[in-house]
Formats: C-alpha cells, structure tokens, sequence
C-alpha cells in the first residue's frame, strides 16, 4: 500500500467499514463478549488512529507504516498479528492493529490521551487478541 494521508486513510477505512455494513466490527465485539455497537466502534478506531498519529508526530516518527497496517479488515493487513482493543470506559471501543514489534503503540501516552466525544482520558480495559482470532 502506498503512503497514504491520513484524510486518505480515514476515507478508505470509512468506505471499507460501510461497504460491510460494520460486520468485522460487529463481530469483533461478539467475540470478546463486548456490549458495544459496530458504528461506534469504528468512530473511536478512528480517533484512536488520529490520537497514535500525532503521538508519532510529536516523537519524530514516520507513522506511515503503522498507517498503513491499519485496515478495516485485518486479513488486507499482512503485517498485522495482534488486535488491541481498548476500552475507553464503557463509552466505546477502538480497535488498533498491531505487527509482531508491539512497542509500535505507545500505551503509556494513550493511556493518558482525552477523548473529548466520551468525555474520558485513556482506556479502562484492553484486551489482546490475534487477527485470526486463534
């Protein structure tokens, strides 16, 4: 995939979301037994991508790799091995994928990280997962 902006990515992963009508959502919250919606899980995805963005931003690292990783269907992420799902205090879940090279998150900064639409800071829960779900 080539380097994509990050408007590129939220559009992309937007149309992807919604041609599938949210099912690998749906079901990704099915599988961990989460109460939360699809839809909303793909909002706070996307806020959680933009937050992981601008942590890159601020360390001086290119984000264009971790960007890239992050596809609606995990299965189009080859690189992807792990599915860290985070709990933002019962308000939503997001989703981030992640390669075999796990500090490729910094949990520490989303931790601490406002989500002004939930009107919380960092994540309650986090639950780590394959993307094949074995």
């Amino acid at each position: 995939m080539p380097n994509l902006t990050l408007h590129e990515w939220e559009r992309d992963f937007r149309t992807a979301a919604g041609a599938d009508r949210y099912d690998i959502f749906r079901d990704h919250l099915r599988f961990l037994e989460l109460p939360g919606k699809a839809l909303s899980m793909m909002e706070a995805t996307v806020l959680m991508v933009r937050a992981s963005a601008a942590y890159y931003t601020i360390d001086g690292r290119s984000y264009d790799d971790f960007l890239a990783m992050q596809q609606y269907n995990p299965a189009q992420s080859p690189y992807a091995r792990y599915a860290f799902t985070f709990d933002l205090y019962g308000k939503a879940y997001a989703r981030l994928l992640v390669g075999a090279e796990i500090h490729a998150i910094d949990l520490a900064d989303l931790y601490g990280h406002p989500w002004e639409p939930y009107k919380a800071v960092g994540y309650s829960q986090i639950w780590i997962s394959h993307t094949d779900w074995r």
